[in-house]
């Protein structure tokens, strides 16, 4: 006989542990969508200093300054770039650069080999920047991580989790799984049998075949919910 006020007890302490892990994201995603605009400032402020002192015979913008515009300007086209590549900007960029070969010039740490690496960056400058966007990108990617998850918990939320107890109770004696359809029936209709498995997929205990003709526990998910 499974347990099914167990299962819902560590059902509820996932449900914490992600809400917890949701709120980290949101709080340390914030602060570090400033870390762009702080380095293109500070490579920015001395040519700017220079430039005007040159020209103008001023001081120029100061770094607070330069910041400032930056972070209007940057922040929300790194927001965009990260929605649009979902997380995968660097593979996205990286397979248009070309892969330059130091040896043929005497390796890395000889003058050839570094004259080579400078004109790979040269000629592709692209794959070199990329890796700094890269950078720049981990602030918006865990901000909106934290925020995407928050807006997932909501809607799989279950005031009652009496069917996904049951489920998980009757996938336990299951070892491959269980046909979906069968899955359905006991879920009582199409709606809640969708609510449930959003619910388990969404707080990885299971998974569920691309045709959606399976459901089946993960093997940490079994050994973490057996009795």
């Amino acid at each position: 006989m499974i347990d099914e006020a167990g299962i819902d007890e560590k059902l509820c302490r996932r449900e914490r542990l992600r809400a917890w892990k949701a709120g980290a994201m949101i709080v340390f995603g914030i602060p570090l969508l400033f870390v762009g605009p702080a380095v293109l400032a500070s490579l920015f402020y001395l040519p700017a200093y220079y430039v005007a002192r040159e020209l103008f015979s001023s001081d120029g913008p100061g770094w607070l300054t330069l910041f400032v515009v930056l972070t209007i300007i940057t922040i929300p086209l790194l927001i965009r770039l990260e929605l649009r590549t979902r997380g995968d900007f660097l593979a996205d960029a990286l397979p248009s650069a070309d892969v330059y070969q130091t040896h043929t010039m005497g390796g890395v740490g000889t003058f050839g080999g570094e004259m080579a690496a400078s004109g790979a960056i040269l000629a592709n400058p692209r794959g070199t920047s990329s890796l700094f966007v890269e950078v720049f990108l981990f602030g918006p990617r865990i901000l909106i991580g934290g925020l995407r998850d928050v807006r997932l918990a909501r809607r799989v939320r279950m005031h009652d989790r009496t069917p996904v107890c049951q489920l998980v109770a009757w996938l336990l004696t299951r070892e491959t799984g269980m046909d979906t359809n069968e899955a359905m029936t006991k879920s009582g209709s199409a709606y809640a049998h969708a609510h449930v498995l959003a619910y388990l997929v969404f707080y990885e205990w299971a998974g569920v075949a691309e045709d959606g003709s399976r459901v089946w526990l993960y093997s940490d998910a079994r050994r973490s919910l057996k009795p």
